[in-house]
């Protein structure tokens, strides 16, 4: 795909700092750098994303498929994949013309036995409804195929009987345009974990597609699920395009604490990353990480001293003029669309800086953990400045990292003794990811480190109270990769043996942070 369609994920991660987790992919998504974007994520029409939850307990998913030749622009086609079962149960389409009878027999296929049945309930919002159980001399398991029309569009599906509630829940999803609530009940069969649900859906999908949902994954936390997705897009693709999405899989298996496997996968994509100066910046940035991630300031300091190809004057002129269209096209369905215009496009100049800027952010964590403590300040101030002059600081997927260089400024202030400033550079932080990434884990992290320097400061009531409301709003997130940043609030827990409230509160702590399938390191970045 070439120089033009490569990204790269910007995470960071002090290992006993406890940074900002999950800057997102290094692209622009310009505009008002204020402007909400859970709120235009969520009102995403569901007909624009590439994957679809089905019903309300996270049991399926319905991922999307590459169009086919000869159909017309509206219609799509969709694989329907659980987290008990190791394969696709079944298949959506929604058809601009046709009938819902024409649908039923292409979906039952030639020569199946089929006859009508009754739902226990219909999908919502269609009309027209035909179900049918077909079985052929092949296969004795029954299909259920559900076929029905809405607004002049055919929308039908076709799967395992078993599971009857997937299929209804995403066929009144697809006809509806919004998430319909119900509970997929499904028997037990082969994969319920994390990760195996996360290889079906993989490999059900396109590369292309799974490395889109890869980085999705990874800025949601789910960091052991976007290795899976990395891994089949790296065994897919081919050239630079495999190289990013390697190093990623790396990044995501050193989160996890994965390290002999993490420094084998940088080293398999470093033929190919040393000779494009995006990616060579993206390999150098991510392999220092994984030094933080493994306690080593000092060779994330030797690997940020790696020399890497140059830019010269032509190649920058070059980079100057080439528009990141395809990156911009993947970030809109990344971000609900959120994305205004052509100016959202960063050039491949631009996304080189921004490397740098997280190049020099990484030098100012590891000489600050060297006790470095006036260098450190001075870099990380300089890496600010490097990442507020792309664009005038209005390339709104960068807040998270200025976000991770407001804390750890923080950290600095409060070494030092200066508790006030430490506490205004860490509310600055969670401000500037209140407004643009409610919800997300870097909010989540940047609260908790506020909590703990409160807890830290003799403030413990007010700690408390913020630890317990990030307990209430994470329920159902992935936050055992911020297990370090609790620490204090078990802690003042353990303390408060005379406190009624306190053993409810420590259990339900313990509960968000145990959730298996995540980082198992003290903090990360992604």
């Amino acid at each position: 795909m070439g120089m033009a369609t490569k990204r790269g994920t910007l995470r960071t991660f002090a290992r006993h700092t406890f940074t900002l987790p999950l800057i997102a992919a290094l692209v622009a998504s310009l505009g008002s750098a204020g402007a909400p974007q859970a709120a235009l994520a969520q009102a995403t029409s569901v007909g624009l994303r590439d994957s679809v939850p089905i019903g309300s307990n996270g049991l399926c998913e319905a991922q999307i498929q590459s169009p086919r030749a000869g159909e017309g622009l509206f219609d799509r086609h969709y694989l329907i994949v659980c987290r008990d079962a190791a394969a696709a149960v079944g298949a959506m389409q929604v058809r601009g013309t046709g009938t819902p009878q024409a649908a039923l027999a292409s979906l039952a296929g030639s020569g199946a036995q089929c006859r009508p049945t009754s739902l226990d309930a219909a999908p919502a919002g269609l009309t027209n409804l035909s179900a049918q159980l077909c079985t052929t001399t092949e296969n004795p398991i029954e299909r259920l195929v559900i076929a029905g029309t809405r607004n002049g569009r055919v929308y039908a599906v076709s799967g395992l009987a078993a599971y009857a509630d997937a299929l209804r829940l995403g066929l009144g999803t697809l006809a509806t345009d919004r998430l319909v609530e119900g509970t997929v009940e499904v028997p037990l069969t082969q994969s319920g974990d994390a990760q195996g649900f996360a290889r079906a859906q993989a490999e059900a999908i396109s590369a292309e597609i799974a490395l889109d949902e890869a980085y999705r994954r990874s800025n949601a936390g789910n960091f052991a699920e976007a290795a899976e997705f990395f891994a089949v897009s790296a065994g897919t693709l081919q050239g630079p395009d495999a190289a990013e999405a390697m190093l990623n899989e790396g990044l995501q298996q050193s989160t996890l604490g994965n390290f002999i496997e993490a420094a084998s996968l940088f080293q398999q994509a470093q033929s190919v990353a040393m000779v494009d100066p995006v990616l060579a910046r993206l390999s150098r940035n991510f392999q220092a990480i994984d030094a933080l991630n493994r306690g080593n300031a000092g060779d994330a300091l030797r690997l940020l001293d790696t020399p890497l190809p140059a830019i010269t004057d032509s190649l920058q002129t070059s980079l100057q003029l080439q528009i990141d269209d395809a990156l911009a096209t993947r970030l809109s369905a990344e971000q609900g669309n959120a994305i205004s215009g052509a100016g959202a496009d960063l050039t491949l100049l631009e996304r080189i800086q921004l490397l740098e800027g997280q190049g020099r952010y990484l030098r100012g964590s590891a000489l600050r953990l060297t006790r470095q403590a006036a260098l450190a300040e001075t870099t990380l101030l300089a890496a600010l400045a490097d990442i507020e002059a792309v664009r005038e600081g209005r390339v709104v997927s960068m807040l998270w990292l200025r976000a991770q260089v407001l804390a750890e400024l923080a950290q600095l202030a409060e070494a030092r003794g200066d508790v006030a400033r430490a506490e205004g550079l860490h509310r600055q932080a969670v401000l500037m990811l209140e407004g643009n990434y409610p919800d997300s884990p870097a909010l989540v992290s940047a609260k908790a480190q506020l909590a703990g320097l409160l807890a830290r400061s003799g403030r413990e009531d007010e700690s408390i109270t913020l630890f317990r409301q990030l307990v209430g709003d994470s329920q159902g997130k992935p936050a055992s990769a911020l297990r370090g940043l609790f620490a204090p609030y078990f802690q003042m827990l353990a303390a408060r043996s005379g406190d009624s409230a306190a053993p409810a509160d420590m259990f339900a702590a313990s509960q968000l942070l145990l959730r298996p399938g995540l980082a198992q390191t003290q903090a990360v970045l992604a």
